[in-house]
């Protein structure tokens, strides 16, 4: 990976984001495309492993969400908790619980916006997963129990299979250490299922879902098929 043979790329993407944002007052008509940006390149470093960069570009573009004159629309409050949702994943990520705690309480006042304007089109479902991620990276084992159950009566038919998978990966690990074993194999087998089905074996979802099975059977004593599950 480009990370590992010390190139700036990522350094140089976020601050040129950064300051392309700064160049919005001379552009206001750009600023949907400057969120978009955003968002696209603060998920791509996010993937890549560039937390710290990710992190760097969305609160950026998180500003722009904020400072937006649509800044009340339904819409840019989709945006929003888009954004959040992203910066959530790479904050935890990167252990940077304060800002990541700053992200949730703003996460949770647009959802009560958006909630108070009417609007029931947009799915929680991948939020509220991050919610969830957050807690348990912090040991808040009934909170990110609590939000994972959010998470799966949230889902909706139409998400994207991996979105799917993640967040019954998420649901399953929340059970294993509230010691909900039974629900944590329902849960686990299904996101196993799954990601074999869409991704097959060869994909890093299918992997990553392996490591959550085998921390679901070492915890439920099955450690002669966790070791298998693992190798």
């Amino acid at each position: 990976a480009l990370m590992d043979h010390g190139t700036k790329i990522a350094s140089e993407l976020a601050t040129s984001y950064g300051m392309c944002t700064f160049e919005l007052q001379k552009v206001p008509h750009a600023e949907q495309k400057v969120i978009y940006l955003g968002l696209t390149l603060g998920g791509f470093l996010s993937d890549g492993g560039w937390y710290c960069e990710s992190r760097a570009v969305l609160a950026s573009c998180l500003r722009v969400c904020q400072d937006s004159t649509d800044a009340e629309t339904p819409e840019n409050l989709g945006r929003t908790l888009f954004c959040c949702q992203k910066l959530l994943h790479a904050a935890a990520a990167y252990c940077e619980f304060d800002q990541a705690r700053t992200t949730y309480k703003l996460a949770l006042d647009t959802i009560k916006k958006l909630e108070a304007a009417g609007h029931k089109d947009y799915c929680y479902a991948p939020l509220y997963t991050e919610f969830s991620v957050l807690f348990f990276i912090r040991s808040e084992y009934d909170e990110a129990y609590k939000w994972s159950l959010a998470a799966l009566k949230a889902l909706t038919p139409n998400l994207p299979p991996r979105t799917t998978v993640d967040v019954l990966r998420q649901a399953a690990k929340s059970c294993v250490v509230t010691r909900e074993f039974q629900k944590a194999g329902l849960l686990i087998r299904q996101a196993v299922y799954l990601a074999r089905e869409v991704f097959d074996t060869d994909h890093p979802t299918y992997a990553n879902v392996l490591i959550d099975y085998g921390f679901y059977l070492l915890n439920y004593d099955s450690i002669i098929n966790s070791v298998s599950v693992y190798q």
